[in-house]
This record gives C-alpha cells, structure tokens and sequence, in this order.
C-alpha cells in the first residue's frame, strides 16, 4: 500500500477515526492489526518475517535483561543479531554474494556454481531489521529496559507510518509513547495534515515529475552525451530527495495524527557546507544508528586518528551496501567516506576549508555549499547506475563529450517519449514544471529554515497569516491533483518510493 494511493486515502482516515473512538485498551491492538494488513498489502506471506523478527527480538531482550551471567547476556545478544542478520543476507545479499564469488572464481580459471535464490526482496526489511536490532542492543547496553507488552513491542516493530521506508525508530522514543494513549486535538491534527500535504507535493509534484526523464537517460548510457548526463543526475539528485523525504514526511504527519512524534529524517541536506554537515542532514536515522551501533562499538575516535578513519571508512562503505546488494551501493558509499576522511584532514592541517564555526563572507559559504553539492552530485552517479561499468560510462561522458546541441535534441525527445506526444506546447510547459517546481521548493525550504531553523514544515506553515496558509494548502492541492492526472491518467497508480527497494 503506497502512502500516495486511493487505497491509503481510504485505509488512514479509517485508522486514525477508529483509533479516536474506540475504548484506549484497544487503541494499539487497533494499530497493530491495521500495522500487519499494511504490511500485508504487498506480499502476505512476508508477514511471517516480520512477525519471526519481532519474537526473536523481544525474548532476547527478555533473556538478556533478565540475566545476570554477563557472558550469556553477550551470547543471547550474537545469537540475536546473528539470525535476523542471516534472514537479511538470505533475502537481500545471497544472489550479490554468490555472484561475487563466482566472478572472483572465474578470474583465476575456477568455475563456481551456486544455486539462484528465487525470493523477493521483502520491501522493508532492513529498516525493521536494524530497528528491532537496535532495540536488543540498548537492552544489552542498559540502556534501556525491556518492553514486557508483547502487543507494544509488536507495534513498535510494525507501526505503519514508519514500517516500509523509516525513519528507524529507536526505542526510547517511540516505545513511551505508546504507554500514552492519544486523545483527538484539533491541532495537533492539523498540524500532521500540513506535513502530509508538503510530503504528498514532494512525491507526485516534483519526485514523480522528474523521474521519467531519469529513468529514460540512465536506462541506455549508451545513447546520451555528458550534458543530458549532468542534467539527469542533477534531476535525479532532486528525485531522491523528495522521494524519500516525502516518504518520511507522509510517514512523520500521519503518525502525528494518531498523536505520536516520529524522529526527524531529513534537514534540508543539499544546503550543507560539509560532507559532515551534509550526512547530519541526510537520512538521519540511518546514520545516526551506524554512528551508536556500529561506527562507536569498532572504536570511534577512541584509538587514534589511523584507526579512526579507518573505522569511518569501514561504516561509509558497510551503509553503502546496507542500501542494496550491488558495487555500486559500496562505491558510493565508499566515496563520501573518503570524502569525509579528507575533510578531517584538511582540518587536522589547519586547511579551513569547510569550517563554519565562526561567521564567513557569503561568497565563501555559497562556495563551500557548491562544493559540497558537486561531490554529492558525482557520488549519486555511481548510486543511480545500474553497474560500475555504467556509472564509469557516465563518468566519462560527463567529462569528454559535451555538446550543448546534442543536450537540446536529446532533451526533447526523452519529453517526447516520456508524454508520448511531439507537441512544442506541452513539452516546453514540461520544461518549465522541471524548473518551477523545484524552484518552489527550495525557495520553500530556504525559507523555512530562515525563519524556524527547524526541518518541521509544520513550523513554518502554521506561522505564516491565515491568506497565505490558505493559498498553500489551495495551490498545493491544485498542482499535486492536475500533476497525478498528468502523470498517471485518472486510473493510474503513482511510482514506488525508491526506497521501498532497500
């Protein structure tokens, strides 16, 4: 069920007016069936692994906080992480890893058979998995105590706001909360209304607008010059961003109206004047939990500035393949920890490149802000590619074959094919929707953060006059209904979210 569907605009307000009417014993029972039919939607059977994932986890952290022997607590906690991590490898990484092998094989003459797994990949499955895990992890730490209601600690690993696409909740936020039953406030569902519809414009405004056009120039490397190149990349850049930040938006606002806050997930990252900055910004709660569970038990900082940016580079690349079984996920992610390493050390030698602690010229930030961007930018070729061996092909275009010409003839005809009409009038209406809408957005988020220094859209709009409110919520409404309509027809279902496939 994709949040951006009729199916949920009919299932959530049914979730949420049940959840307000019914007596408050019942009120996570409720979300916790509405959480697995959810689920359910897309392939049922699938339900079992979640269901498996949640058990497994929740007696571990009985066993560990109920234990006193400190090495069966360590053994519980291996055995724990070992089997929701194999279930992970098993549905995600076993064709990637057998492929892998069987290449390596065949360089030195050896030929290598293994069978093909034929299993989907569960949508979701890495977030629940590191959430669960994460939970079993702070009880191990002491951090946190464990959940004695099954039913709560089963919600916790399925709420649907967050289930398929994040944030990755952590425990001691959102498991108190549903200790606190929710009544109906007016504004605070409103408030939660206003962060769907900029999620909902995200989507089907911009990310869906742009994607044709990515999808087409990536599809067929072969075909495109460097300029169309640099332009699908910048788009795709775009895409990624509001396809996923809508997601967590959607995500965030809907919880919001059930009377529950969700960790933030995106601020605003492409106005980042460091790759550290930058990784604040971007997809918090992933790497945030590769910070507390992964990056800090190797050694952090703790053991030298060798080992430090060893262990850096370790987590960059570990989150990179975290995101799906291919070497392009590892070369991105791989990138941005060299990038990293290198501003650590520019800094170490005093090389202030980066640096914003003290206040600059404005032509400095803005160049360290188109810096940053530029590096994003050449990572996310390697991120989109469907290979290395395409992402290089980009690579080399994007730096050899550069005609102006070539971009415009190219251009038009990827609109042609995407509307599958050659009428000069609505493919330069196309054209200026790819300009405008982004435009509005980044003139929305600049704005917002100006003024609330806060990623909360909530925050800026509810602080604006009742006319301007209105004129949001009316032209907002208007652009995302002509651009469903324009981009899937009356019947048409609108594109997954990207990150439904991680």
């Amino acid at each position: 069920m994709v949040f951006t569907s009729f199916h949920y605009l009919v299932f959530f307000p049914m979730v949420a007016v049940t959840f307000f009417a019914i007596p408050k014993r019942y009120k996570n029972l409720l979300l916790l069936t509405a959480s697995y039919y959810f689920y359910m939607s897309w392939v049922p059977q699938y339900a079992i692994l979640i269901a498996f994932s949640t058990i497994s986890t929740y007696y571990a952290g009985y066993l560990i906080e109920k234990s006193r022997n400190a090495r069966f607590r360590r053994v519980a906690l291996g055995v724990n992480i070992f089997i929701n991590l194999a279930i992970l490898f098993v549905f995600k990484y076993y064709d990637f890893f057998v492929q892998t092998i069987g290449d390596l094989a065949q360089t030195i003459g050896v030929t290598v058979a293994f069978p093909v797994s034929t299993l989907l990949l569960p949508v979701g499955i890495s977030f629940y998995t590191f959430q669960s895990l994460g939970y079993s992890i702070d009880v191990y730490r002491r951090d946190l105590q464990h959940e004695e209601s099954f039913v709560n600690y089963a919600l916790f690993v399925s709420f649907f706001p967050q289930l398929v696409a994040g944030p990755i909740e952590r425990a001691m936020n959102i498991l108190p909360q549903f200790h606190r039953f929710a009544k109906f406030e007016y504004d605070r569902v409103v408030s939660g209304m206003r962060v769907i519809l900029v999620g909902i414009f995200k989507k089907i405004a911009v990310a869906d607008l742009v994607a044709p056009y990515v999808d087409i120039v990536y599809g067929d490397v072969s075909r495109f010059g460097g300029i169309t190149f640099i332009v699908a990349t910048i788009l795709f850049s775009i895409q990624i961003y509001c396809d996923f930040s809508a997601y967590s938006d959607i995500a965030a606002g809907s919880a919001r109206v059930l009377g529950y806050e969700l960790m933030g997930n995106f601020n605003s990252p492409y106005f980042a004047t460091s790759i550290g900055d930058f990784w604040s910004r971007w997809h918090i709660s992933l790497s945030t939990w590769f910070r507390d569970y992964f990056y800090i038990p190797l050694g952090g900082n703790r053991r030298g500035w060798f080992r430090r940016h060893v262990n850096l580079f370790l987590t960059f690349v570990v989150s990179g393949l975290w995101h799906g079984a291919n070497l392009t996920f590892i070369v991105w992610g791989a990138l941005h920890g060299l990038y990293r390493i290198v501003e650590l050390l520019l800094g170490k030698l005093r090389i202030d490149v980066f640096s914003l602690k003290e206040k600059r010229p404005v032509w400095l930030v803005l160049t360290r802000l188109a810096l940053v961007n530029l590096l994003v930018l050449f990572a996310w070729i390697f991120f989109r590619a469907e290979n290395v061996g395409d992402s290089i092909e980009v690579v080399r275009k994007v730096f050899t074959d550069f005609d102006p010409k070539r971009f415009g003839i190219e251009s038009r005809d990827i609109v042609d094919k995407f509307l599958g009409v050659s009428e000069g009038t609505v493919r330069r209406f196309t054209f200026i929707l790819y300009a405008l809408l982004p435009l509005i957005l980044f003139v929305f988020e600049a704005l917002r953060n100006v003024r609330t220094k806060t990623f909360d859209s909530n925050a800026f709009i509810s602080g604006l006059s009742l006319v301007k409110r209105w004129g949001i919520y009316i032209v907002g409404t208007l652009l995302i209904g002509f651009l469903y309509l324009f981009e899937n027809g009356i019947f048409g279902q609108t594109g997954q979210f990207i990150y439904f496939q991680f």
